[in-house]
């Protein structure tokens, strides 16, 4: 069921950036930390957020 969830999800991703509807997409990395591992929370918004804080700066600086 979870694998069906996240088929969908990378669907719903491939459509969003093939719409161009939105400026910039942002993905960080972290592909090694599992949706149930809510030990890892505050590992994955510190590497979320800083992740999304360079991207951001890169995109407006090229804009």
């Amino acid at each position: 069921m979870q694998r069906a969830a996240e088929l969908g999800s990378v669907y719903g991703r491939h459509k969003l950036i093939e719409s161009q509807l939105a400026d910039i997409y942002l993905q960080p990395p972290v592909d090694g930390i599992f949706v149930g591992e809510f030990s890892r929370v505050d590992e994955a918004v510190r590497i979320g957020f800083e992740h999304c804080k360079e991207r951001l700066a890169a995109w407006k600086s090229n804009r």
